[in-house]
């Protein structure tokens, strides 16, 4: 226990190491990490440290793969404010993949059905490689391959289909031959809650991947079947004293938004929402707008945006949408008086 207790007191603990808990001991390591952005990058290394002994404890006192991502703060890359509400969705699990000159890993994902949030860190091992990693070619649209692949009928194989894009930003490398990038794909326009995530980097043999089934988090699908005005594009070909639009369905999850729609090409859904406090904010205010997907055969529009912070779905307590406000929990719909200051600029 001397060992334990030594890595306890360098972590700021009082007396004896309790038992672990994983959770806590995460959320401490990101509290300190986040305490100040412009500190972090000056002693990054120091707070590493500080990470990865917290990260001993954890493992040593537990026995999990915990510590393999103790320090994944991969939400707070893409959503803002307190991204508690998703950490209950984080796969706390560490994947490789490696072909003699580069190692692909994957770590910590957080998932719903259309999308998911990850690290990867691509890892040069020849001598080849480790002259590429550096240069500035390296970060080009060939590095990095990843997809959603869904399964519709029982794990078919033909029934497999790849979805969505992908975006990335770089984050401080862990050595000089490394590069570490956070990740989102979505944008899909399809789901299912049998879907694998599916990671590759362009520079590796080919069938050299990692693959992750994912753990969705929850949804809600709030059934609308009305039409009334959207909002023009700036874009927009649609006549301006007609941009009309029938609105089916919307889906929620903590992490992002879809709408259903039928329109004409370039117009775009305008909700508001409903707090469980009372306050109504609307979709500027909440969340922004990722990608949108158009069939000109049909005129069906799929709308899908990502929400600014991570939601409790809770605290939402209806949809309102063409001044009717439509409960989340499915109780029946009632009408809303417009308010035109929660219109957005023409």
């Amino acid at each position: 226990m001397a060992r334990l207790d030594e890595l306890w007191r360098e972590t700021g603990g009082a007396g004896r190491p309790p038992r672990a808990d994983a959770r806590r001991v995460k959320a401490r390591v990101n509290a300190v990490l986040d305490a100040d952005q412009a500190e972090r990058k000056i002693y990054m290394k120091q707070k590493l440290r500080m990470a990865l002994i917290a990260a001993a404890v954890a493992a040593a006192l537990t026995g999990s793969a915990f510590a393999a991502t103790a320090g994944w703060t991969g939400l707070s890359d893409w959503f803002k404010g307190d991204t508690a509400p998703g950490q209950i969705y984080v796969q706390d699990t560490v994947q490789s993949v490696s072909d003699g000159n580069y190692t692909l890993t994957v770590e910590g994902v957080a998932a719903d059905e259309t999308s998911a949030y990850f690290t990867i860190t691509i890892t040069a091992l020849s001598d080849e490689a480790k002259a590429f990693i550096r240069d500035d070619h390296f970060n080009s649209i060939d590095m990095l391959g990843t997809h959603i692949y869904s399964d519709a009928s029982d794990g078919a194989a033909e029934s497999w289909a790849s979805t969505g894009g992908c975006s990335y930003r770089e984050l401080d490398a862990p050595d000089e031959y490394s590069r570490r990038f956070t990740v989102t794909v979505d944008q899909a326009s399809a789901s299912s809650a049998n879907s694998v995530l599916r990671v590759r980097c362009g520079y590796m043999e080919e069938g050299k991947r990692v693959e992750i089934p994912l753990a969705p988090a929850p949804s809600v699908t709030v059934k609308i079947g009305a039409s009334g005005a959207g909002a023009l594009g700036i874009t927009s070909g649609s006549p301006a004293d007609n941009p009309s639009l029938t609105i089916e369905e919307v889906t929620l999850t903590p992490f992002t938004l879809h709408v259903r729609a039928r329109s004409e090409a370039g117009v775009y859904p305008n909700l508001r929402f409903r707090m469980a406090d009372g306050s109504v904010l609307t979709q500027s205010q909440l969340m922004t707008h990722t990608s949108s997907d158009f069939d000109w055969a049909s005129s069906r529009s799929l709308y899908h945006y990502r929400f600014l912070e991570i939601q409790d779905l809770e605290d939402i307590s209806s949809i309102i949408v063409f001044d009717t406000e439509y409960p989340l929990d499915g109780s029946k719909p009632t009408p809303v008086e417009h308010d035109p200051a929660l219109d957005p600029l023409p």
